[in-house]
């Protein structure tokens, strides 16, 4: 009897583990998730994926970086001084943290940086 348990249970884990869904369908599916592509993907956005790794930034992280650009974007559009594009920018960099390498971060102070950077945030939800 405990012999017949162990070979229906060992039968049906080998059953789950070939699919029966559409070929495209799988594809999709480990696309979706694929860690390295989304690493990838990360790095080319400029992520810092030392001090954010994958699944460690919160919802709320995220939507304090979306507010921040908000904020940006209100300075740009009331023609604020440097120094407040230059003290948002740094409230976003350390709120989502990116990588540029030996590179300094560059100011957001243009509705483009700020709409790419809301791309950015966006992916990250």
């Amino acid at each position: 009897s405990v012999d017949d348990s162990s070979s229906s249970s060992s039968s049906s884990s080998s059953s789950s583990s070939s699919s029966t869904l559409d070929p495209r369908v799988q594809d999709l599916i480990k696309l979706m998730f694929d860690i390295q592509k989304m690493k990838d993907t990360l790095i080319e956005l400029e992520i810092d994926l030392e001090k954010m790794p994958l699944g460690k930034l919160s919802r709320s992280h995220i939507q304090k970086g979306y507010s921040v650009l908000t904020n940006i974007q209100g300075i740009i559009e009331s023609n604020g001084s440097k120094s407040q594009l230059v003290a948002a920018t740094n409230q976003f960099y350390t709120t989502i943290p990116h990588d540029f390498g030996t590179k300094s971060p560059p100011i957001i102070d243009t509705l483009e940086m700020v709409q790419e950077k809301i791309k950015v945030v966006e992916a990250l939800l």
